[in-house]
């Protein structure tokens, strides 16, 4: 009696995943399900600060504008801001951008995944943190897209017209001045930008097929956790109004 064939099953290398996750991530997430997320978080943060290196400078005049945006709302709600405080700011502003890969992927990655781990109890997903987080990593992949895609919309952009970053955003932010709306009602507006709503998708994806759950509870839970996520930069701005 012959016996059956075993079929060993198809993994990717991390190239490959953190790249097919853009387009099929049920079958990264099926074939990685036990994977840790170690090596994925090392190389999606080396390709974050090259790519963060090479979009500075495209970038810059909307860098300031945001800055300056900032004061002119501090000194909105009377905070008085000395010349030379305004100037280290700026300078700390500046150097503090080469630092966005320490929030997209790697505090992006625990943050993250600690929100999807909150959801998937709500969703009742069977998820370990070390999953989530996994998922939350792979979720960093079109935010890192969208830094690139900010510097080509900088390169063809008039800079000197710069209002802010929402400017470089793909939403319904990039149509709204932010001089004249809520920092509130802008963050929210921002959370819609195309680079946003994708990752959600991959953490949706994920959810379901790491948690075995249906898709409408993965997204569940990806949807709590993103709403929190969203929430949370908010939190300063309504403590000082």
């Amino acid at each position: 009696m012959n016996r059956p064939t075993m079929v060993p099953p198809s993994f990717g290398n991390v190239f490959e995943d953190i790249l097919e996750v853009l387009w099929a991530p049920s079958t990264v997430f099926e074939r990685s399900r036990y994977r840790t997320f170690g090596k994925y978080m090392l190389v999606l943060f080396l390709v974050c600060a090259v790519v963060t290196v090479i979009t500075a400078k495209l970038t810059g005049p909307w860098l300031d504008a945001t800055f300056d945006l900032s004061m002119q709302q501090a000194a909105a709600r009377g905070q008085t801001i000395p010349p030379e405080a305004m100037a280290t700011a700026r300078k700390f502003g500046s150097v503090g951008f080469y630092f966005s890969p320490l929030f997209v992927v790697v505090l992006g990655g625990f943050v993250g995944g600690l929100l999807l781990l909150l959801g998937s109890k709500i969703a009742q997903a069977s998820v370990t943190y070390g999953q989530a987080v996994f998922i939350a990593v792979m979720g960093s992949m079109p935010r890192i897209l969208g830094l690139l895609a900010s510097a080509v919309m900088g390169l063809v952009m008039d800079g000197e017209k710069a209002r802010s970053l929402f400017d470089l955003s793909i939403g319904p932010a990039r149509f709204v001045d932010a001089a004249k709306t809520s920092p509130v009602l802008m963050q929210l507006l921002a959370g819609l930008d195309l680079f946003n709503l994708w990752q959600l998708v991959i953490f949706g994806v994920g959810m379901a097929v790491v948690g075995r759950v249906s898709r409408s509870s993965g997204f569940l839970a990806a949807l709590v956790a993103w709403v929190i996520g969203t929430a949370l930069p908010l939190l300063p701005t309504l403590l000082t109004r």
